[in-house]
């Protein structure tokens, strides 16, 4: 079901072949992963008087971070270096907060704990609209009508929203 290719970079390797042993598809273990990370953060951000908390924080960061790197192939096909970028520095990143997440945490600055919420109540959001396909084409549906009424509010033009078109991971 994932896409193995010979020439893949080593984390997406591993995800697609784990994700074939499984026989689900790649972009489901992806999803998974952002969601266990999502999880993981929650729990450091709502419970951080535990003992647990720097832990799950960390293994969040490094999550949620390697499902945005697992990304980056993605932008790498398109050719968009900006995104490509931001992507791949993704898991560092993560790994880097996690660390810090342990290392600091009875003196974390209040940003990084703001952060790690927002980051939590962002995903969450996402990840709803992202898997139920009714409220990803609400969503697109509800951009596109705000989009063409702020054009023609602004005299941009007259424009009108085209037929909606769904991309369903390897065809349905």
């Amino acid at each position: 079901m994932g896409r193995i290719t010979l020439m893949q970079e080593p984390f997406g390797l591993l995800i697609a072949t784990i994700a074939d042993s499984f026989g689900i598809a790649d972009v489901s273990l992806k999803l998974l992963i952002c969601a266990l990370g999502a999880v993981a953060l929650g729990i450091g951000f709502h419970l951080r008087d535990r003992w647990y908390a720097p832990y799950s924080s960390a293994m969040g960061w490094v999550s949620v971070g390697l499902f945005l790197y697992l990304q980056s192939a993605h932008y790498v096909e398109i050719s968009d270096p900006v995104l490509v970028l931001m992507t791949a520095s993704a898991l560092p990143v993560g790994i880097a907060l996690g660390v810090w997440e342990i290392r600091n945490w009875d003196n974390v600055p209040e940003a990084l704990v703001w952060f790690r919420g927002c980051v939590v109540w962002a995903v969450i959001p996402y990840y709803i609209v992202y898997s139920i396909p009714w409220f990803n084409m609400a969503l697109v549906h509800a951009t596109a009508w705000n989009t063409e009424f702020m054009l023609e509010f602004t005299g941009l033009g007259s424009y009108q929203m085209a037929p909606m078109m769904v991309d369903l991971v390897e065809g349905g």
